[in-house]
């Protein structure tokens, strides 16, 4: 007996996944997607290289435990309000400005804690990573959402998760060790400050897009409608 598999609608109306299973459908249904991912991992290395030495930064400006403390609390600490208003600066702004902007207050942080002298105040600088982070998590599950069919959503995640979440964390604290040890800390603030800044370029140039560029592009949940079913009454036709 000869069994014949059902044809299904599959990544932008393939039949079949194609080579590399989901993985390969998901570069064959968004060529963009590995910019996004080349912007991920440069942001995210960047981040990691600063964030992992913020407390040895602190501590050799005369900061101790309890500033240390105090920063990362201000970070966490400002996460809730944006995230909450992510999604109005999403309708707004645009997917493409709001993680271009996230990239750039990286940007812009990194640069502040390598070139500030005085503890109390790097400590108090820390709450932009909060800013960073908040804008970038919650944008960039949505901009996964718009570039690939929802078929495609969850391994898409995965692999930007891997990426951001995986490889960056290793590169950034692999290189931003070597570079704290040997070349200063100067050097290395500085450095991660150009990672998301060209994160932010690649991403502004790579999220050109109508569903990622135009305000407004968050779509809302809409509430349920009432269906119209005629109230039981007397029969017509008695």
């Amino acid at each position: 007996m000869v069994l014949h598999r059902a044809a299904g609608p599959g990544p932008r109306g393939s039949s079949t996944p194609g080579r590399l299973g989901t993985l390969g459908a998901v570069f064959r249904a968004a060529p963009r997607f590995w910019g996004f991912l080349a912007a991920v991992l440069l942001v995210w290395t960047g981040f990691n290289a600063a964030w992992n030495f913020i407390a040895l930064r602190i501590g050799d400006q005369g900061g101790g435990a309890l500033l240390v403390g105090i920063g990362t609390a201000l970070g966490g600490v400002v996460e809730v309000p944006v995230m909450r208003s992510s999604s109005r600066l999403q309708r707004r702004f645009g997917l493409r400005r709001v993680y271009a902007l996230g990239c750039s207050v990286y940007a812009v942080g990194f640069l502040l804690w390598g070139s500030v002298r005085d503890p109390t105040v790097l400590s108090l600088l820390t709450v932009l990573e909060g800013v960073g982070f908040s804008l970038l998590f919650t944008t960039g599950v949505v901009i996964v959402g718009r570039l690939l069919p929802s078929s495609l959503y969850s391994t898409g995640n995965a692999v930007a998760q891997m990426v951001g979440f995986g490889l960056g964390p290793i590169l950034g604290a692999g290189i931003g060790g070597y570079a704290y040890e040997y070349l200063g800390s100067g050097v290395l603030f500085v450095a991660a400050s150009v990672l998301t800044a060209a994160a932010a370029i690649v991403a502004w140039f790579v999220l050109a897009v109508p569903a990622l560029d135009r305000p407004g592009e968050v779509v809302e949940a809409e509430e349920p409608r009432p269906i119209d079913v005629p109230l039981p009454g007397p029969d017509p036709t008695t």
